[in-house]
């Protein structure tokens, strides 16, 4: 698969087996040829991927994974491990390309290719760079949002990389989100941005 954005290329990883998880496909898309439902896919997409840190194990990859379908980004790139439980995926990455990168060099390259936006979803962080999710003004422009692990956060290195930090206000006693939970609302909240933005 290939971006009509860009030139980066994702790989789906191994031979889908259409047969177990095409039951999960929503009722209109069910009976479609692949290169049909594919099309209709494609009209909902936004502008935005999604990276992962995948160092320690598959605890919530499936379902960011999951997350970055329901809500239409172009792709999902996760750095570290590269194997993963395609389980907890449902079949999504049959249809939302995943590709696998070694290292963070690797991922500098995509962002430069991508030319976007650079956003870290984190709260546990003191930085001039973080924002609530309440006060942060979205763009129209091509945008990257990186998760970290569940228990583990983002690495420094990987912070690094971010334009903004957005985490979510939390009044309870203690400041812990789950990773997928956290990386599901901002999608949300930028898809709604980006249908307003379509609209202009």
């Amino acid at each position: 698969f290939r971006s009509e954005s860009n030139n980066v290329v994702f790989h789906n990883p191994g031979t889908p087996d259409y047969s177990g998880w095409l039951k999960n496909v929503r009722p209109d898309l069910r009976g479609l040829p692949e290169d049909r439902m594919r099309e209709v896919l494609d009209k909902g997409l936004r502008n935005f991927w999604v990276v992962m840190e995948h160092i320690t194990g598959d605890f919530n990859m499936g379902t960011v994974i999951r997350n970055a379908n329901a809500f239409g980004a172009r792709g999902v790139f996760y750095v570290g491990k590269k194997q993963w439980d395609r389980r907890g995926a449902m079949g999504v990455h049959n249809y939302t390309p995943v590709k696998w990168l070694p290292d963070l060099n690797e991922l500098k390259n995509v962002i430069d290719s991508l030319r976007a936006k650079v956003i870290a979803v984190e709260n546990n962080v003191s930085s001039p760079k973080f924002h609530s999710l309440d006060e942060y003004n979205w763009s129209s422009e091509p945008t990257v949002m990186l998760v970290g692990e569940e228990g583990r956060g983002l690495t420094q290195e990987i912070l690094e990389l971010s334009d903004d930090i957005v985490g979510i206000p939390q009044v309870g006693s203690v400041p812990s989100f789950r990773s997928e939970e956290h990386s599901s609302e901002l999608q949300s909240r930028f898809g709604i941005s980006y249908a307003v933005f379509c609209l202009k």
